[in-house]
């Protein structure tokens, strides 16, 4: 059975914002003198200044040096970018003029940064916002990330005359990147995987929602502008009763009580356990079903015993046939969720209807099912192991050739169906703002040199179309592991595009002078040791749990590290997903 959560998505999209001049005079006061990047105060204490730490779960905050993120689902992500979108590619948020710079007006270094991407990106001074400095620097509740930040930054927009145009909302340092919505929250009862603490980028990007107060942005299908695997159609919503019902489901499947629930990782989010919780084999679990008196039945005799046994296995059948039940008619009212189909497989092979259970996991397959790992250790599919058609299946998740949806162009003012369609600027449907940071500079972030040097590097890039290599790697991590099903028709798309790609193996390219992009997936790292080169305006992904959280001690290699050897952007969780 999949007990596993749907992780809350990370990503980004991409976003251009052309250069239209030279450099253009200081848009914001800088108030303490710098001398490359740093304070006079900062130099004499032989330390680099150091500003808003990061830290979020429910709504992704983007670190970014320039362009923007593209998200697929509520993200718990941290993103620096400074990259800019070739010229060939849809239009998103591509004009100075759309892009709004947030600055804290109380902080010298927020003002260095945004006056420095305001003059490489010609962002014209009516688009840069000085709010006073916020209660905190580093976690804010969402009263306080509305009532200080984003109610009066909408509100400026409105004045000015420019809301109508803002396709990206940029923070400059010193910004407070952690939101806590359990006042939001309340009562509500959620599901484990929906953590309490959001990031300042995702609730801009819900903006919306956050500025109502309403959490459903939690929704795992909230983001109808993320693309999807092509050729496949999108999950409908699932109603109250329905998550109920696949909740009860999972707990019926489990031995004794169970007490898992909700959709799984396929489409909705699942349980938070990646295995289940008694392990063992699927004969074991059987004998962990039944009543007390079957548990309790070493002081009985054999014959009560054997009578104890036998009525346990009769009520865990009948609790699977339930299930069963259950997930059937789930299935009929949400045809493409490949989650339901992988769980209808695990009923069926646990109630011993193996030829059954193989054609359900072949259907969920078909609808996107790829975790061949999970399928391979699941202990409710231990009656298919060693079948030949349950090998082929395992080999296919492994091997898929599939391809992503086209991207689309972004508006602030385009709204997207349930389907994933735009409904244009006077249709129906949810609207968003793409929302980045340009530095992160407290904690374990970079300093403001470091953060002006790479928004340097990434504009030098403009235009260029750099030869270089993208590297996916792969290793024995479950951050890398995870997502090797999809390396290979990912490297495939990018050759016909004319861009180099290559599967490594270890945890770094090792001595390569020619990384236009990366996939590491491992926990800790150090760039300077593996011997190679990021070229300007690369994107390297860090993809691990804690990557995003900038504060000191979070534990892992942050994606600063990234940042600070050449990348132009990265992005990483901020909290686990």
């Amino acid at each position: 059975m999949n007990r596993r959560d749907g992780t809350a998505g990370t990503g980004w999209n991409g976003s251009q914002c052309k250069r239209t001049g030279g450099r253009s005079s200081r848009l914001v006061a800088d108030g303490e003198p710098m001398r490359n990047g740093r304070s006079d105060r900062a130099k004499k204490e032989g330390a680099p200044i150091r500003m808003a730490g990061a830290r979020g779960n429910a709504a992704g905050t983007a670190l970014e040096s320039e362009a923007a993120r593209r998200r697929a689902g509520p993200a718990a992500a941290l993103l620096l970018l400074s990259v800019l979108a070739p010229g060939g590619l849809a239009y998103a948020a591509g004009a100075p003029e759309s892009v709004v710079i947030v600055v804290n007006s109380d902080s010298w270094a927020s003002r260095a940064i945004a006056n420095e991407y305001a003059a490489l990106r010609g962002i014209p001074p009516s688009n840069v916002i000085s709010l006073p400095a916020p209660p905190a620097v580093e976690k804010v509740a969402a009263e306080e990330f509305r009532r200080h930040i984003l109610s009066p930054l909408l509100r400026e927009m409105r004045d000015r005359g420019i809301a109508g145009q803002i396709d990206c909302i940029a923070y400059s340092a010193d910004f407070p990147t952690a939101v806590d919505i359990s006042g939001d929250i309340g009562g509500r009862k959620l599901h484990p995987i929906f953590g309490r603490t959001a990031s300042i980028t995702g609730l801009t990007y819900f903006y919306r929602w956050a500025i109502a107060g309403d959490v459903s942005f939690l929704e795992l299908d909230a983001n109808r502008y993320a693309r999807r695997l092509a050729g496949r159609t999108r999950d409908g919503p699932w109603s109250a009763g329905e998550q109920a019902m696949y909740a009860e489901a999972l707990r019926l499947m489990a031995p004794g009580d169970g007490g898992h629930g909700g959709p799984g990782s396929g489409d909705r989010g699942g349980t938070g356990s990646g295995a289940d919780s008694s392990g063992g084999t699927e004969e074991g679990r059987r004998r962990d079903g039944g009543s007390d008196a079957a548990k309790k039945g070493g002081n009985k005799s054999a014959e009560d015993r054997g009578a104890a046994g036998k009525s346990g296995e009769a009520d865990r059948a009948a609790r699977l046939e339930k299930a069963l039940g259950a997930l059937t008619e789930l299935a009929r009212k949400h045809p493409a969720s490949a989650n339901v189909r992988y769980n209808i497989a695990c009923c069926l092979a646990l109630v011993g209807r193996r030829d059954e259970a193989a054609a359900a996991l072949a259907e969920a397959v078909a609808r996107g099912w790829r975790d061949a790992d999970h399928a391979a250790k699941d202990p409710d599919l231990a009656g298919l192991r060693g079948r030949r058609d349950f090998e082929d299946l395992l080999a296919k998740m492994r091997s898929p050739d599939f391809d992503v949806e086209p991207p689309r162009g972004f508006r602030a003012s385009t709204a997207w169906d349930a389907g994933g369609k735009s409904a244009g600027a006077a249709g129906s449907g949810h609207r968003y703002m793409l929302s980045m940071m340009l530095a992160c500079t407290s904690g374990r972030g970079n300093s403001v040199a470091e953060a002006i040097s790479y928004l340097r590097r990434s504009a030098s890039a403009d235009f260029s179309a750099p030869k270089g290599m993208v590297y996916f790697m792969e290793n024995s991590d479950v951050r890398s592991s995870a997502r090797h099903w999809a390396f290979r028709s990912a490297a495939e798309r990018l050759r016909d595009m004319g861009v180099g790609a290559e599967i490594l193996k270890g945890i770094l390219p090792a001595s390569k002078h020619d990384v236009a992009g990366a996939v590491i997936g491992a926990s800790s790292f150090s760039w300077k040791e593996s011997g190679s080169r990021i070229l300007p305006g690369a994107i390297v992904e860090h993809m691990t749990s804690f990557g995003g959280a900038m504060e000191e001690g979070a534990g892992q290699t942050p994606l600063s590290e990234l940042l600070r050897h050449g990348a132009a952007g990265s992005s990483g969780t901020v909290a686990e997903p």
